[in-house]
């Protein structure tokens, strides 16, 4: 799970299903109920201890961020194919385990759908991934070490071995840009200078530094060039 404050009394807390697929879809209330946390973003009262549910119908949280705008985003695994991004809403039912852009391992479709790859009836994904990447952690860009990325969202991933750098345009994602890496990226922070910083899973720490734009960079290959 992931954690982020929501004010000075409160903290957002990501709580997966943690079941297999084939036991959540035989039994999908048994992971919806009120009684249980799973597949639940649950807020937390820092001074009372008391909890609520933030929001439902999650798989797999992995990344988790807040915005200068205050908006949250998480990021999520789903089986194969269709991993996302939601932006959360207190009270927002995203679906799993009735719902998927993915489909079960194994087949070609998704066993308690109606119709394959919609969300119809529930909170709707911002943006999707198919195939998966399998992404890890987020941040939202607020430094100005990259003044053009500001604002964007920056997800880590595991399967695709790469960054994705995100455009917003009010709740809509404009482009996903692929940033590719060498490791399996677990997490990720932007540190006060600017810098992002990700933590591969062999333990290896990567730090991505901005090239000058007003540099003569003609000379200089793709990769290079950012």
């Amino acid at each position: 799970g992931r954690m982020v404050p929501l004010s000075d009394r409160e903290i957002l807390l990501t709580v997966g299903v943690f079941i297999s697929d084939a036991l959540t879809t035989s039994d999908p209330e048994g992971i919806r109920s009120a009684d249980t946390d799973y597949g639940k973003t649950v807020a937390i009262d820092l001074r009372t201890g008391r909890t609520r549910v933030f929001s439902r119908g999650h798989r797999n949280p992995q990344g988790l961020a807040v915005g200068e705008d205050g908006r949250i985003w998480m990021t999520e695994h789903a089986a194969r194919g269709g991993d996302e991004l939601n932006l959360l809403r207190q009270g927002g039912d995203y679906g799993f385990p009735y719902v998927s852009y993915g489909t079960a391992y194994g087949t070609l479709d998704w066993p308690l759908g109606t119709e394959t790859g919609r969300h119809e009836g529930y909170d709707k994904a911002t943006f999707a991934w198919v195939p998966s990447i399998g992404p890890s952690q987020l941040v939202v860009v607020r430094g100005t070490a990259f003044a053009r990325w500001r604002g964007d969202l920056i997800v880590s991933s595991l399967a695709a071995r790469s960054l994705f750098r995100l455009r917003l345009e009010g709740d809509r994602v404009v482009y996903a840009e692929p940033i590719q890496t060498i490791h399996r990226m677990r997490d990720l922070i932007e540190t006060a200078k600017g810098e992002i910083v990700l933590l591969a899973e062999d333990g290896f720490l990567d730090y991505f530094q901005p090239v000058d734009a007003a540099m003569d960079n003609a000379n200089l290959d793709p990769l290079s060039r950012g």
